[in-house]
């Protein structure tokens, strides 16, 4: 036999030091706190959890039209090597926040009707998409990774109302996901100071405290970083779909997460015909009511400015 693989064996049979004892210590502290840097110099460094996954896109791609999950740089280059499109390759939130097993993000309509000076809208009911299948770390499948209704509205069970989400078409109102946050976040008897889950506010106020404003920092922010590019142009308005995503901070509550901005928002959806009603309609109080009248009612349409972010 092979000399060294009888050595390898050998080797193999003696017995392995504790990381617990001696240099193994002293590595593992120094571990924890190059994490616990990691954490506090990176914001995105809570979205990993160590999968290396990326989503791979075409930047003109609409309805989820070639999206891939991916783990490694071949399969970043074979997926848009042969193309002639830009393609747009962007970390994969790893650890998201979910309800009932599924991935979900929320859908949130902005107005913008000038750009120097900016004024933008945002609507106050967002809807929440869910991916159609629970999530699992280890499947890269669009069904469980992808939380875009024109990929779920091709289940086979899209159109039955869920068990556990309780709806038709994977989309949840505004009030459904405020009442999963009570749920889900009320204060449990005898909880640790620190928990999230110990907050003395219940889950519709950690909506009003913490994620709604928190959507519209996220909005204002991504817009006043291109208004000055975007040049005047009167007598014109831009109605804009922000896909936003929430991961858990035990310490500082849900975080907000900008995924993408859609120019082109998908609006007939036969499972929101009630929203899109109403949106339309306040829209247009907003366009042709608000000039001629300050005070004039503009429904859910919420103004944003510097301060009020």
């Amino acid at each position: 036999s092979d000399p060294q693989d009888a050595k390898a064996m050998q080797a193999s049979s003696l017995p392995v030091p504790s990381y617990r004892q001696g240099a193994g210590v002293e590595l593992l502290q120094q571990t924890r706190d190059r994490l616990a840097a990691l954490a506090t110099h990176s914001l995105q460094h809570c979205l990993n959890n160590g999968q290396n996954t990326w989503v791979v896109k075409p930047s003109t791609g609409l309805q989820g039209r070639d999206v891939m999950v991916v783990r490694d740089l071949s399969s970043i280059f074979a997926t848009s090597h042969h193309s002639r499109e830009e393609w747009i390759c962007q970390k994969y939130i790893e650890r998201p926040m979910l309800v009932h097993g599924h991935k979900f993000d929320f859908r949130q309509w902005v107005l913008v009707t000038s750009w120097r000076p900016l004024v933008v809208y945002v609507w106050r009911e967002p809807y929440v998409k869910f991916a159609a299948r629970k999530y699992d770390e280890k499947d890269l499948g669009a069904s469980c990774n992808l939380t875009n209704t024109s990929v779920a509205k091709h289940m086979e069970d899209f159109d039955k109302v869920h068990d556990e989400l309780k709806v038709q078409g994977y989309t949840w109102y505004l009030w459904r996901f405020k009442e999963w946050l009570r749920q889900t976040y009320k204060r449990p008897p005898q909880s640790n100071a620190g928990d999230l889950g110990s907050d003395d506010r219940c889950g519709e106020d950690l909506w009003e405290s913490c994620i709604w404003p928190r959507i519209k920092r996220v909005v204002f922010d991504s817009l006043r970083s291109i208004a000055d590019k975007a040049g005047r142009r009167r007598n014109t308005f831009e109605f804009l779909g922000y896909d936003l995503m929430l991961t858990d901070d035990l310490s500082g509550g849900p975080r907000v997460w900008l995924i993408e901005i859609n120019t082109w928002p998908m609006i007939q959806f036969k499972y929101m015909k009630d929203i899109v009603a109403k949106l339309a309609a306040d829209m247009l109080k907003v366009i042709l009511d608000l000039p001629h009248d300050a005070n004039a009612d503009i429904g859910l349409w919420e103004p944003l400015s510097a301060k009020s972010c």
